[in-house]
């Protein structure tokens, strides 16, 4: 009975669409089963997307950078090193600014790392920038061979300075001072044999012909600055460590501090960066020649510092000093500059 029921079911409707298509005109047939057509089509193209949406590009958002598929940034060549003009100091190593965060960042402006002073006859100075900060000067009770002008304090350095790379050549004196004093002869040592009142006049020559960068001048390292500069952020009797024998420093190595082992006596100053460089850069801190200081002592003499190629290892001690009269002349005695805001 079901089977001939639905047979019945099946005759009726195809008996309605013969009447239907029999009764209707030939382009209202065609209309409807267009619409038929499209009707599958979209049913079609919904189930083969399982109803998800195209993506979309995803846009960046504020403070994002572009996708790696952008444009790389053009390469550039560094552009080559000029000759100096005494009143227009080279610049070189000026530290590049933060990435753009997409954030108002507001950016101190700095100081260059280094100046490169141009004196006659082609002959250059190298200053390093040496940035503020404090520091424990003089030496503990434990150091051998303190004494008590090494109190030891806590001393704050509170602007940049510049420092000379090296102790001032016979050949920077020279071509500033028209004379060479040293008792060693060459261009590449330290000029020694040279007073306080000499080494301050090299000074107001450089600044009086215009050699300071604008803002600046130069002078003699004060004793704090001298010493902040050696120790580079150590607090060891030498920038290094402990010990000395001649072989890190040119001084009386049959003197040695911190180490039996007898070293190098070479007798004479050496061409300056001989020995390696403190972590900030600097060259023969420690030995080759005493090096004038601004400082005034009680009795009316001038601070020296660093020791010299004829002292053995504790006068060469980043907190051992000495004094003398700013006319006293050695060929043990020499200076380098600073260059400080005015």
């Amino acid at each position: 009975m079901k089977k001939d029921s639905r047979s019945g079911s099946q005759n009726n409707y195809k008996q309605m669409i013969s009447d239907w298509i029999k009764t209707h005109p030939t382009h209202v047939k065609v209309i409807i089963v267009a619409i038929l057509v499209i009707l599958f089509c979209i049913i079609f193209a919904t189930c083969k997307n399982g109803g998800e949406e195209t993506p979309q590009p995803q846009q960046p958002q504020p403070g994002q950078k572009p996708p790696a598929a952008a444009t790389a940034p053009a390469a550039t060549t560094p552009a080559a090193p000029s000759t100096v003009a005494p009143s227009t100091p080279e610049v070189s190593d000026i530290p590049e600014g933060p990435e753009d965060s997409g954030t108002d960042t507001v950016v101190e402006e700095t100081s260059p790392a280094s100046h490169m002073i141009a004196l006659p006859g082609n002959k250059n100075m190298k200053l390093l920038k040496v940035q503020k900060g404090s520091f424990r000067m003089g030496s503990p009770l434990r150091e051998s061979g303190r004494n008590s002008s090494e109190k030891l304090q806590t001393v704050a350095i509170t602007d940049d300075f510049y420092m000379g790379t090296y102790e001032v050549t016979q050949e920077q004196y020279q071509a500033i001072m028209n004379q060479n004093p040293s008792r060693f002869k060459g261009g590449s040592l330290p000029v020694e044999n040279v007073t306080w009142n000499q080494a301050q006049m090299f000074c107001d020559r450089l600044n009086s012909g215009n050699y300071a960068p604008a803002g600046w001048k130069f002078v003699l390292p004060t004793s704090a600055q001298w010493e902040y500069a050696c120790r580079a952020g150590t607090q060891t009797p030498f920038f290094w460590g402990n010990a000395l024998n001649g072989d890190k420093a040119n001084c009386y190595g049959s003197q040695p501090y911190g180490t039996r082992r007898k070293g190098k006596y070479v007798k004479r100053t050496t061409p300056v960066g001989s020995y390696g460089a403190n972590a900030w850069g600097l060259y023969d801190m420690h030995g080759n020649v005493w090096e004038w200081c601004m400082d005034r002592t009680k009795d009316g003499k001038r601070v020296l510092r660093g020791g010299s190629w004829a002292n053995g290892g504790i006068l060469c001690r980043s907190a051992a000093r000495f004094s003398a009269a700013p006319g006293k002349t050695n060929q043990t005695i020499g200076f380098r500059v600073v260059l400080v805001k005015k």
